[in-house]
């Protein structure tokens, strides 16, 4: 038996006969939603009042008396109106205000299914409402934990304002965290941590509002149901398909809502503070209404007309049923387990400083903390990066020279965040790596051949079943086809989506397209598969390095150095400044007046230079992981004749043709023009390497030239 007594001092008692004859005696007509412990009905008073009446069948787990004390105690205009209570045998009743809007998972349904309007203004606008009437329950003394903050209990009225409801689990603490029996909510939208601890906080109230965010920025459900191999019916998580990066969140948006790049972009990076793993640097609900605040008011922006976005995994926001509110037990249901998230900036650009305050405040706390580790720089060693898994190493790409770039930027170093998963995807595209994208391939027609999701590399450890002298995990690798252009992969063509092949060290990647008017497939781009420096090795024997050493340089492998002559250099310039030393010389090393411009501004007089193709011709060698390294002179240019002599006597070396090359050895001369000549020079480690190699390339000089098409 409830507390009759108790709630009549707190709100109106509505006669149970009233109630029947505003519903027609809570006919099916009059129903206007279904909860987890009874139906929604719309009533219509004697004075003409339309009502909205919850009926809950089970009053005990219902939240009956949690939400009569709740709504009566604090009033908010974004807090639903409850206008009192019934009883009748085992039923209990609550009377609100009709907000004729219906609730933010419906809208989003209609928008989803029918094509019905939801634009990003209504939503941003109705998410600003809902935080600041949980800010407000946030902020009072006591304070109220909702504890089931999801899309369905955010109700609008006619005008779409927003208001929070369903407060049927909601606590009352005087504390900032507080202890509940039972971890209630609804799927996908509880966090993690509490449904664990049993311990509900602003910071788990955050989450569910995250969640909420990312729900109104996607138009996906936060969780969907799947069927596992055994029959058995299981829970896929949104937030384990974002895993905190903010590139994978935004290629999830809604193109219905017509999202602005920048509004879009914040609401994204404000889900994902909200949905963090550290639970203290989660936003709060203030922070959160301001910063929503400023984007509703954000001056439009004009966009282009919306298409129909594709779902996620069939879980687009309309599915069979909607996720219905539940008692979580971890024994029935499997939360995401914590991700490592990446930290979005902590300041949102589009933003002012005053409403993101609290924000800007922790990051100038963090830029003092540097400071003051950098004035002290002997007190504390700076951190060491995470550990390397594996790289691909651009090695080439169309119209620059990779190895002037640093390896780091010329380089998608994949490594181990602590906390998360050893073997994670390394997803390669548009989408992820869009600044290593921009910076390697300028030309932007040929840049959008790479998809925004083009391929993975993934990695799977496989015991090698011998006792190991290593620390090294043996894993194998591959590689999986995400786009509908191709990649290949040693030369071989993967061309549609969800074809893999397996990858080892030193495999080349490559991305390119079709030379227009023939069935040519030339490559622009192409990356070496490293595990140089890795904590995994290649559980293949007949691909393993047995000299795996983190950074290390195999010793009978060869370095060169390019030494320039001819007519065309200016006068004075020495022999050291004369020579061009690769930094890298694994990577392809390109020629021309956009590529060392510097060196040859420096070494060549004006009439030389100007004789100089742009794109002159490239250095480039075989596959490093071979006992003995080839390498070659490509030909690229229409302009100058480029032809390779091993010596300066040698006037019956053949002009090499346009994208051919040819083997080019220690010693030998790549005659540019008239007025340019270079001399290619190898380097050794060692006395028995170079005596080796000298061997090898005297083989090379006496056999026939050779000359291969580019592939």
């Amino acid at each position: 038996m409830f507390a009759q007594d108790s709630l009549n001092s707190l709100s109106l008692e509505y006669a149970y006969a009233d109630l029947q004859q505003a519903t027609k005696n809570f006919d099916a007509s009059c129903k206007v939603g279904e909860g987890a412990f009874g139906g929604v009905f719309k009533g219509l008073q004697r004075d003409g009042t339309e009502v909205a009446i919850k009926v809950l069948d089970v009053s005990e787990e219902g939240g009956f008396e949690e939400e009569v004390r709740v709504l009566s105690k604090f009033r908010h205009p974004n807090l639903v109106i409850l206008m009192g209570f019934a009883s009748h045998t085992h039923q209990r009743l609550l009377v609100y205000e009709l907000l004729a809007g219906g609730d933010v998972y419906k809208r989003l349904q209609r928008s989803c299914r029918e094509g019905v309007p939801f634009p990003w203004r209504q939503r941003v606008s109705a998410a600003c409402d809902a935080a600041c009437g949980l800010s407000h329950l946030h902020h009072s003394k006591p304070k109220v934990f909702h504890r089931d903050i999801k899309s369905a209990n955010i109700l609008l009225d006619r005008n779409g304002t927003a208001k929070m409801a369903d407060f049927g689990l909601a606590c009352l603490s005087h504390k900032t965290t507080h202890k509940v029996k039972s971890a209630g909510g609804t799927v996908g939208y509880t966090c993690p941590l509490y449904v664990q601890r049993g311990v509900v906080t602003e910071g788990s109230e955050a989450y569910s509002f995250g969640m909420v965010l990312l729900e109104l920025f996607t138009a996906k459900l936060p969780a969907w149901r799947t069927q596992a191999p055994d029959g058995s019916q299981q829970y896929q998580f949104m937030v384990s398909v974002i895993n905190g990066d903010l590139r994978t969140a935004l290629s999830l948006e809604d193109e219905m809502a017509q999202w602005p790049t920048a509004v879009g972009t914040a609401v994204a990076e404000l889900a994902l503070m909200c949905t963090q793993n550290a639970e203290e640097k989660r936003a709060g609900f203030a922070d959160i209404a301001n910063v929503l605040r400023a984007l509703r008011d954000t001056a439009e922006v004009p966009v282009a007309p919306a298409l129909p976005t594709p779902v996620l995994g069939g879980s687009a926001l309309v599915p069979g049923a909607p996720v219905q509110q539940v008692v979580v037990r971890r024994e029935v249901v499997q939360q995401p387990q914590p991700q490592v998230q990446a930290q979005p900036q902590a300041v949102i650009q589009r933003v002012s400083a005053a409403e993101w305050e609290h924000a800007r405040r922790q990051q100038q706390q963090q830029q003092q903390q540097q400071q003051h580790q950098q004035q002290q720089p002997h007190q504390q060693q700076a951190p060491r990066p995470p550990p390397l898994l594996w790289s691909l190493e651009c090695t080439y790409a169309d119209g620059i020279n990779v190895s002037s770039l640093p390896r780091e930027q010329r380089t998608l170093m994949h490594r181990h965040e602590q906390g998360g998963p050893l073997l994670t995807t390394q997803r390669v595209g548009r989408l992820f790596q869009e600044d290593f994208f921009n910076a390697v391939i300028p030309d932007s027609s040929m840049r959008g051949v790479v998809s925004r999701e083009h391929f993975q590399v993934w990695a799977e450890e496989t015991p090698i079943g011998t006792e190991q002298s290593t620390n090294l995990i043996p894993c194998s690798f591959f590689l999986t086809q995400f786009s509908s252009n191709r990649v290949t992969v040693n030369g071989a063509a993967l061309q549609k989506p969800g074809e893999q092949t397996s990858l080892h060290r030193g495999d080349k990647i490559a991305i390119g397209r079709f030379v227009e008017g023939s069935e040519k497939y030339e490559p622009f781009i192409q990356f070496r598969f490293t595990l140089a420096g890795s904590v995994l090795m290649d559980a293949d024997p007949g691909h393993a390095d047995p000299e795996h050493t983190p950074g290390a340089r195999k010793e009978d492998a060869p370095s060169y150095y390019l030494e320039a002559g001819g007519a065309g250099l200016r006068e004075g310039v020495g022999k050291q400044s004369r020579r061009l030393v690769p930094e890298d010389t694994e990577c392809t090393l390109m020629l021309g007046r956009v590529h060392n411009s510097e060196f040859w501004q420096r070494v060549l007089t004006e009439d030389a230079y100007n004789a100089l193709s742009r794109h002159c011709c490239q250095i480039e060698m075989s596959d490093s992981s071979k006992r003995h390294t080839t390498y070659y002179v490509r030909n690229l240019s229409e302009r100058n004749t480029i032809c390779v002599c091993t010596s300066f006597d040698d006037g019956q070396a053949e002009p090499i043709g346009l994208n051919e090359r040819i083997v080019v050895s220690d010693g030998n001369i790549i005659v540019v023009n008239r007025l340019l000549w270079i001399s290619f020079n190898l380097t050794f480690s060692g006395p028995e390497q170079q005596q080796e190699a000298q061997v090898a390339d005297h083989k090379m000089c006496g056999d026939p030239v050779e000359i291969e098409e580019l592939s």
